[in-house]
């Protein structure tokens, strides 16, 4: 009887170091972390368009073991996503530092010269992003309707996990926001003052 006891009382261990590490590995793996890399980033309107570039460096946190699918930017009120890509390190070291936005026929033209030699089909959403990996997050942003923007408000950003779930993450970095500057939308006259 007494071995039946501690063979119970194994198994009771045992269970509980199971879940203990179940529940640990559950955070990393279906639970993705997404975190501003170098803290770079940067923010053109592109005033013919009534349009806006953003660009932010970002990492997949050190919880993020194995990686996510990064899939879309989600909307804001008063812009719409007209595109976004995930450039990796490679890419975005080679970007060219200031471009006049306005000398282009179009966004996609200014990204060209911004990023010589880039990819614009093959970075495009969604792409992978592994564990601790860095990239350059650019959104391409439709500005819809001035009264309704909140400037500096972040767009969510939507990750599918290892598991396959897909979770909503904003970064704390608002440069992504379409109207980062407000002042700038007015003075370039793509939205009218307040």
């Amino acid at each position: 009887m007494s071995n039946r006891r501690g063979e119970r009382a194994l198994l009771w261990l045992l269970t509980a170091l199971t879940l203990l590490a179940v529940g640990f590995v559950s955070l990393t793996v279906l639970r993705p972390k997404l975190t501003v890399g170098d803290g770079s980033g940067s923010w053109s309107a592109l005033t013919g368009h009534h349009q806006v570039v953003a660009q932010a460096s970002i990492e997949a946190g050190w919880a993020s073991w194995g990686g996510f699918e990064m899939t879309a930017v989600e909307e804001v009120p008063g812009a719409a996503v007209a595109g976004a890509w995930l450039l990796r390190s490679s890419a975005a070291a080679g970007a060219v530092g200031a471009v006049e936005a306005d000398r282009f026929d179009s966004p996609l033209d200014y990204l060209a010269a911004r990023y010589p030699g880039l990819d614009l089909a093959g970075a495009a959403l969604p792409q992978r992003l592994g564990h601790r990996e860095q990239a350059d997050l650019i959104v391409l942003w439709d500005i819809t309707d001035c009264a309704a923007l909140v400037e500096g408000r972040q767009p969510e950003i939507v990750l599918h996990n290892l598991a396959g779930f897909s979770l909503r993450r904003s970064l704390d970095f608002s440069v992504l926001a379409p109207a980062f500057d407000y002042g700038t939308l007015v003075d370039t006259g793509i939205c009218p003052p307040r």
